[in-house]
Formats: structure tokens, C-alpha cells, sequence
């Protein structure tokens, strides 16, 4: 006979069916039920105190904003999210490089530099910066190379030496500091890299003392012995940075010290966090091969007329790191070095395959037909993404924090630096350093005659400086040589920013042609200003001193274009001189920006530079049913080189269909083009870029959102940031209005009293 039992509990329950069966066992029916009460009891008390450990957990996440700090390194990294949250910048502070090379080490000249039992040449296949890199070729068996004067710098300090070399066809090359015959006084050691590579050398006091060549040597081999180098620069660094240096890879010290042209603040800083697919649409692909067309934004179609026919895509890895590649396709996918030989990821006709991207910064992405023959092949929906597993297709979406303005400090302590800040969602900067181009818009006047140089000045320059900060200032030459801050009635190529508002300079009569016995106009000094040099008609090359007919010639490059008529307007190849100096006083100023950095949960891949233009104006020229952005053939050029082109935009919103790539005329390394059905000649078209000239490079510094208190407070900003800003734009836009109806009403009636 089944006992009966309490449904919940299963306590026992007394049988009454019957007179013979009813009696009460003490320990079946209260022992026995008292214990799985008890057991009952317990349970709910613990059950009870997870639930108030939980909703106080819940509580806390709610109450207290909880955020994480966040330094975003320059360069490619990845950074781990625990959720899906905004970047909260607190700041960017400023740097300045000050290259003492100038700009003879950027490999774009042959200007600057001297060679040794070797010819120098310039050469736009293979470079490290900027458009080309020097191509070296030995003129004798025994060592040669290219090398730098360097015995008029303060050989007290300490300094940094880097250059990018490649050996080329000789055994090995090193970088050095030696004397004027050549006697090496130290030596970055001997490389025997096939690749441009970094060389350093820290110099010391100690090392300077007969110190007159910095040297790139390249030793062995015969007569034709090639080599290359690219991106030598100087800095002078503190002696603090000069024991850190020791603790640092070469790659460290490159990243840390990059090479600039002459005197460079970090400029358009920007932070991007790109998509969670990495691989941009196929209209960002170059075409490799014929063959291939596109169908759609991620839709690639081969017509095949042979076999091993390919187009890839170079991607930006970060180093050691595990990817996917996956694609819906009907051939091979694969995964190369950019040397198109070697092999990270051997192609497969899997739908998606894995790689580790080893010591590479650079990967290349394949579609093939591979040995399937003629035939047409589709290729879409192409994904790269972190990890070991394959994601599902997402559209590439990059989130991006970028800034146009120029971020100063002390060249060498880094002290009283310019620093970017945010408040009630608009970006500030901090503003302790201003930058002038000495041209001929200034108001310059005659100073002084001495023998051999003269001394002009500028009245009223800027607001009196400290003595202290006197000292900080910083100019350059047209030709990026560093002027002599200090009395200026002392030499040549010295300027004194005075403490009485004036600012002094000295000009040799070398450079100005101006005799020692002449007083050059106001005008003639502004024309030297624009990059003109004067001397005699009919031979331009000497000094005018009073006597002859004036005559004009360029500068740079020397003795060019001579005219008797004086000069009223500059030319291209002119770099003005530039004077960055402190403020007496900081100022806070608002600065553009633009997009709001954003992270996914997981992994995320981001890239901290400088040098970014934002939605630049550009009106594309016209051939063939084509449309051509930053085409200098087309007069269609950007204002700055363009590394890369980040994205086209039509109006406020991308155009997918604008094809990126690099082809002939650009200025720069890549152009754009819209075939004549998708352009529309109503719209404004406008292009976000990065520019080929390098700057230094600094840290975004900020947090992100750990729990619901700090996600929920981010977004009550936002929101209530973006009222404002329309609120701000409806205002200026009614006041717009007005005015251009009041302006129209004046046209009608005249005057309105």
C-alpha cells in the first residue's frame, strides 16, 4: 500500500483508511518531517542570500559608476572590452620633434648630403616615408655610403640617430659617427637586412667630442655595389631618454622617435577602432588582375581566361595575433606576405581558413581561380576577423575619434605641452605654443648693416614673452636649418623674439644677396621672404651693392627664373622660414573634431595616429566618362600628399562606390574615381585622408564603461550633448535666415531705418 506525502515537502501523513492502520509513529511522522522541514528551511536561507548578494550586486552596478582607464598607444593594437561601450577621452598632450638633419634625410632630394666613393639617386619604387627613398651605387671596391655634416651641433647634449637602411646588393651596412676623414668613433653595428631596416645610435658627450659625420657605410662588394636608405633623422633627447633608449628594441625606438621633416608638433591626432570585419568593400580593392570585376559592394566576379589569376588586398595586422579569413566563394582563398611568396595561410577551397600573422604588421588577403582553369568564379561576402572561429558576414564599420589641430611642446623635456581636453561633449584645446610662417604678409623692416649679413625686424611681433620662455623659441630656414636663438647682432642666421615685442632677424648676404654696401626696401625684403635672391642683371649670381640693374632669382632651386622686375609673388618649391614660439599667456580654444570613439564587446582592433585631414573639398576632374579625385593631372589635387584615402564622401554620407587605388598622377600615393553614372554634379563631394608627411605621435589617454551606472551616464550625455548641438545649430541657422532675409530686403527697399 503506497504512504501517503504532502505534495511540496514529502512529509509523511498519518494513514486513516482504516481502525487497524491508524496509529502514530513519533519518529516516521515528527522526526522524520521536521528534519525536511529544517532541510526546507535551509535551502531558503541560502537561496535568499544569493538573491540579496545578486540584487546587491545589481544595486552596486547601478549606484556606483564604475569605469576603467584606458591608454590608447600609438600604432595598431588590440583592446579587450567587457562590453559594448563609448571612449571617454580625458586628454592628449602634446610633442615636438625637431629633426637637426632637416629635410636631407627624407630621401626626396638630392640635397643636404654628401656621398662617398658612391653616386646617389632618387627612387620611387621603395621608400619608408614620404614619395622616394636615396638608391646608392658604389663607384669603387672599398666602403662607401652617404653622410651628413653634424660637427655644428652642441656637443654637450646627447642625441638620437636613426636611419632606415637597406643593404641591397652589398654584404652589410651599419650606421655611424665618425670624424672628418672617416675614422669611426662609434657604429650601430653591422646589419645584413635585404628589407629597410631600422639603425641607431645614441650619442653621448662622450662620443662627440671629434665628432664631425654621421655616416650610412655600406662595406664589401665591387663597383655597382647597390644600396638604399631612407628617413634619417637627428633629435637631441635628454639624457634620462638617452639611459631609457638602452632598455628598448630598435622598433621601439623607431615608433618613438619617427622621422619628421625640420620642426613637426603631432598633428590631427586621431584614434580609429575599426570594424569587427576587417576587410573593407571590394571597391577599395585594386584589381590586380582583369579578370575580376565588381558586382557589389562585396561581391567580386572572375571571368577566368587562364589559370592562377588573382587580386588580393593588403591588411594591417597587429603582430602574433590569430585571424579568420572567410569568404562565400567558388575557387581559392589564401594568405601571403606582402612578398607574394611567402606563405602564412596556404590557399584552400574551405569557405574560411586560419592564421597567426607571425612577426608581420602586413598580411595579404587572396581570391584565385589557382589551376581550375577557364571559367567564371564568384567571390563575396569576404570577412577577416579576430580569433580562431569564423564570425558571421558584417559590413565593415569603423568608429573613429580624429582632431584638425597642431599640438606643441617642449622639443626636449616635453614640458609646457599644448593638451587637448573635452567638456559638456565639445573638444578644447589648451593652447601654450603658436607657429608663424615668416612670409612676405609680414610687416618686416630694415634693422641693421653689418659686414657679411644684416639684421631686419618686425615690430609689434606678439605679446611680451617671460625671459624664461624668450628662450624656448624655435626657428627654422627655408631650407630646414635651425637658426641661433640669441642676440642677433652676433652672426648670421640668428633671431632674437625680444623681450620689447620686436622680433630681430639676421639674414647673410650669401642668401639675400644684398651687398654690404646696400640697404635693401621694405619690398626687396619681402620678396626675399617669398624666396627671391638678388643680385646683378646679367649676372644674378652676385650681389647687387647699388651700382647695375637689379635682378631677382629663386632661391631654391639657386638661380632660377631670373627677372629684373621685382618679385611680388612666391613659387612652389619655396619653404618658408617658420618660427614656433610660447604664448606670455595660455588660451583655451574649441578645435574640430569629429565621430565619437565606440568599443564592441570582445576584442577590438584600433589604430592611434596623427596626420589625418577631415572631409576635405575636393571638385574631381573629367576624362572618359570618369570622374578623378586627387588627380594632379585633372587639377583635382588634395592640399596635402595623401598616403591613404580613408573614405569619399557625397554630401554628409560615404560613397561605397568611389573606387580607391593607387595609378598615375596622384599627389601622393592614391587617387579615387567614380565612373560618370554614379557622380552626381549637384552634390559636393568631399574626402577624409591621411597625409604622406609624418608627424610625432602621442597617447589617448580616457576610460571606458564597466557597468550599467557608467553605460547608463555615457549615454545620458550623449544625449543630452546632441540636444544642445542642435539646439546651438537650430539658433545659427534662424540667425542665418534672418540675416539673408534682412540682406534681401535691403537689395529691395534700400537701406531699413
Amino acid at each position: 500500500m503506497n504512504e501517503s506525502k504532502t505534495i511540496n515537502l514529502g512529509l509523511n501523513k498519518i494513514d486513516r483508511s482504516s481502525p487497524s492502520t491508524t496509529y502514530f509513529d513519533l519518529d516516521k511522522y515528527l522526526d522524520q518531517n521536521w528534519e525536511k522541514v529544517d532541510g526546507f528551511a535551509q535551502m531558503v536561507e541560502e537561496k535568499v542570500e544569493d538573491t540579496v548578494a545578486h540584487v546587491s550586486d545589481i544595486q552596486d552596478r547601478l549606484d556606483a559608476e564604475k569605469r576603467r582607464t584606458l591608454t590608447l598607444e600609438p600604432g595598431l593594437q588590440i583592446i579587450n572590452a567587457k562590453r559594448a561601450s563609448a571612449f571617454k577621452l580625458e586628454g592628449i598632450k602634446g610633442r615636438t620633434l625637431v629633426n637637426l638633419l632637416g629635410r636631407a634625410g627624407g630621401g626626396e632630394s638630392l640635397n643636404g648630403f654628401m656621398v662617398s666613393a658612391s653616386t646617389a639617386s632618387i627612387d620611387t619604387t621603395d621608400k619608408t616615408s614620404g614619395m622616394s627613398s636615396l638608391k646608392i651605387v658604389a663607384t669603387a671596391t672599398t666602403a662607401y655610403g652617404v653622410y651628413f655634416d653634424i660637427s655644428s651641433i652642441n656637443k654637450t647634449k646627447y642625441y638620437v640617430a636613426i636611419a632606415s637602411v637597406k643593404v641591397g646588393t652589398a654584404p652589410r651596412a651599419d650606421l655611424r659617427l665618425t670624424k672628418t676623414d672617416f675614422t669611426n668613433i662609434k657604429t650601430s653595428g653591422y646589419l645584413t637586412n635585404t628589407n629597410f631596416q631600422s639603425y641607431v645610435l645614441t650619442l653621448s658627450p662622450a662620443d662627440l667630442t671629434d665628432a664631425a659625420r654621421l655616416y650610412v657605410r655600406y662595406e664589401g662588394g665591387a663597383v655597382g655595389g647597390t644600396g638604399s636608405l631612407d628617413s634619417v633623422r637627428l633629435y637631441e633627447i635628454t639624457a634620462e631618454e638617452a639611459a631609457a633608449i638602452g632598455g628598448m628594441t630598435t622598433e621601439q625606438i623607431a615608433t618613438k622617435y619617427p622621422y619628421v621633416e625640420s620642426i613637426q608638433p603631432i598633428r590631427n591626432p586621431y584614434a580609429i577602432r575599426y570594424g569587427e570585419n576587417l576587410l573593407p568593400p571590394f571597391y577599395e580593392w585594386p584589381p590586380i588582375n582583369s579578370t575580376f570585376s565588381r558586382v557589389k559592394p562585396y561581391k567580386f566576379e572572375q571571368v577566368a581566361t587562364e589559370n592562377y589569376q588573382a587580386t588580393y588586398y593588403d591588411i594591417n595586422v597587429v603582430p602574433n595575433t590569430n585571424y579568420v579569413f572567410s569568404a562565400i566563394h567558388t575557387a581559392f582563398i589564401g594568405v601571403y606576405q606582402t612578398d607574394n611568396v611567402t606563405v602564412i595561410a596556404p590557399y584552400t577551397r574551405d569557405q574560411s581558413l586560419s592564421f597567426n600573422s607571425g612577426q608581420n604588421k602586413v598580411v595579404r588577403v587572396y581570391f584565385s581561380n589557382r589551376d581550375l582553369g577557364v571559367g567564371t568564379y564568384t567571390y563575396e561576402n569576404a570577412t577577416l576577423t579576430l580569433g580562431n572561429v569564423a564570425k558571421p558576414f558584417k559590413p565593415r564599420e569603423d568608429v573613429m575619434l580624429a582632431f584638425q589641430t597642431d599640438l606643441y611642446a617642449d622639443p626636449l623635456t616635453g614640458a609646457n605641452a599644448d593638451e587637448v581636453f573635452e567638456k559638456d561633449g565639445q573638444y578644447f584645446k589648451l593652447t601654450k605654443w603658436k607657429k608663424v610662417v615668416l612670409d612676405e604678409a609680414l610687416t618686416w623692416r630694415f634693422s641693421t648693416n653689418y659686414t657679411g649679413y644684416k639684421r631686419v625686424a618686425i615690430d609689434a611681433f606678439v605679446p611680451t614673452q617671460t625671459e624664461e620662455k624668450r628662450w624656448g623659441n624655435y626657428a627654422v630656414k627655408y631650407d630646414d636649418k635651425f637658426l641661433t636663438n640669441g642676440t642677433s647682432s652676433l652672426a648670421a642666421d640668428v633671431f632674437d623674439l625680444s623681450t620689447d615685442k620686436v622680433l630681430y632677424m639676421t639674414i647673410s648676404n650669401a642668401d639675400s644677396g644684398w651687398g654690404d654696401s646696400y640697404t635693401p626696401t621694405a619690398d626687396e625684403i619681402k620678396a626675399y621672404f617669398m624666396g627671391w635672391r638678388m643680385g646683378i642683371s646679367g649676372n644674378v649670381l652676385n650681389p647687387y651693392n647699388g651700382t647695375g640693374t637689379k635682378a631677382w632669382s629663386k632661391i631654391t632651386p639657386l638661380g632660377a627664373e631670373g627677372t629684373t622686375v621685382l618679385p611680388k609673388a612666391s613659387y612652389a618649391e619655396w619653404t618658408p622660414y617658420q618660427l614656433v614660439y610660447q604664448l606670455a599667456t595660455p588660451t583655451v580654444e574649441p578645435i574640430t573634431s569629429e565621430g565619437q570613439l565606440t568599443f564592441i564587446d570582445g576584442a577590438n582592433q584600433i589604430e592611434v595616429g596623427t596626420g589625418i585631414v577631415l572631409r576635405e573639398s575636393n571638385r574631381p576632374g573629367y576624362v572618359s566618362n570618369t570622374y578623378y579625385f586627387n588627380d594632379s593631372f585633372y587639377g583635382s589635387s588634395l592640399k596635402y600628399k595623401v598616403a591613404k584615402i580613408l573614405s569619399v564622401y557625397k554630401e554628409m554620407t560615404r560613397d561605397y562606390k568611389a573606387i580607391i587605388y593607387s595609378g598615375n598622377n596622384q599627389y601622393g600615393n592614391q587617387k579615387a574615381r567614380l565612373d560618370e553614372r554614379n557622380y552626381d554634379p549637384s552634390a559636393t563631394y568631399t574626402i577624409t585622408y591621411l597625409m604622406l608627411d609624418t608627424f610625432p605621435l602621442s597617447s589617448f589617454i580616457g576610460s571606458i564603461a564597466e557597468n550599467e551606472k557608467a553605460l547608463l551616464n555615457d549615454l545620458t550625455d550623449i544625449v543630452q550633448q546632441s540636444a544642445t548641438s542642435l539646439s546651438v545649430t537650430e539658433i545659427e541657422l534662424r540667425q542665418a535666415v534672418q540675416a539673408i532675409i534682412q540682406q534681401q530686403k535691403r537689395n529691395v527697399w534700400g537701406p531699413i531705418i
